[in-house]
């Protein structure tokens, strides 16, 4: 992707609103799903709220993160394991797909996706991957505008977890919010809870679905599509990362 594209990508700032996940309904992100054999659950305290409301900043402040996000459809299953740096609202990351072409690099921000297919890192450490996207020329990047498809939704979705500030607590209460269950994922408890619901939902449950510890860090998010088919994953695996995502192909 030429430094002029993305230059112009980012004059052009994601969006805010008055929360995030609000600002995930109106870009279509969080809609409404009816049942899908979900367990008991239970309006967030207010405990619950300012946790939740917590972890856009939490996630933030550990900028940068390594993430792994696992998007099926139709049968195959793509695997993203990227760097993300909230601040800089850019991130890069290597890509595979289960018996479908080969490997290759990403590099997306609020706005749009470069590709360069059959590009992989000696390793898949951070910093080899931040390497090998910086030494990239940058007619290697295929740039393009962001799609509907899973992949680019889940691209969009991993930007959009962290902030500057926290979110309302009090707003994602009165929009639905609801604690499922709690869990352990590698030896750890989070609390699991579905997101806000669009204004104008009917009754039912939240697509995103929220991993969150006691401190307020997010550790997963699930997207559930309107099938009964699996969810696309994002796993923030490790916080606070000794690498950094290159300026390269963004430029300056």
């Amino acid at each position: 992707m030429s430094p002029a594209v993305f230059s112009a990508v980012r004059s052009r700032p994601l969006a805010t609103t008055a929360t995030a996940l609000t600002g995930l309904l109106a870009a279509g992100l969080l809609l409404a799903l009816p049942g899908h054999g979900a367990p008991a659950s239970r309006p967030v305290t207010t405990d619950e709220a300012a946790r939740l409301a917590l972890s856009r900043l939490t996630s933030y402040e550990a900028s940068p993160v390594l993430v792994d996000i696992t998007v099926p459809s139709d049968g195959t299953r793509t695997l993203v394991h990227g760097l993300v740096d909230f601040r800089a609202h850019h991130a890069v990351g290597s890509y595979t797909t289960d018996g479908v072409g080969g490997p290759g690099l990403l590099a997306w921000d609020g706005n749009g996706v470069g590709v360069a297919p059959g590009k992989q890192p000696a390793d898949p450490g951070p910093a080899a991957l931040a390497l090998t996207a910086d030494q990239m020329p940058p007619q290697a990047w295929s740039p393009r505008a962001y799609t509907t498809d899973r992949l680019d939704t889940a691209l969009r979705l991993t930007m959009a977890v962290a902030a500057d500030r926290p979110d309302n607590a009090e707003l994602l209460a009165q929009s639905g919010a609801r604690w499922l269950r709690d869990e352990q994922l590698d030896g750890h408890r989070y609390g699991v809870f579905s997101g806000p619901l669009p204004r104008d939902a009917a009754a039912g449950q939240s697509h995103l679905v929220y991993w969150v510890d006691q401190d307020g860090n997010l550790r997963r998010l699930e997207l559930r599509g309107a099938d009964s088919g699996p969810p696309t994953t994002i796993d923030l695996t490790e916080r606070h990362v000794d690498a950094r995502v290159p300026a390269a192909p963004w430029g300056g």
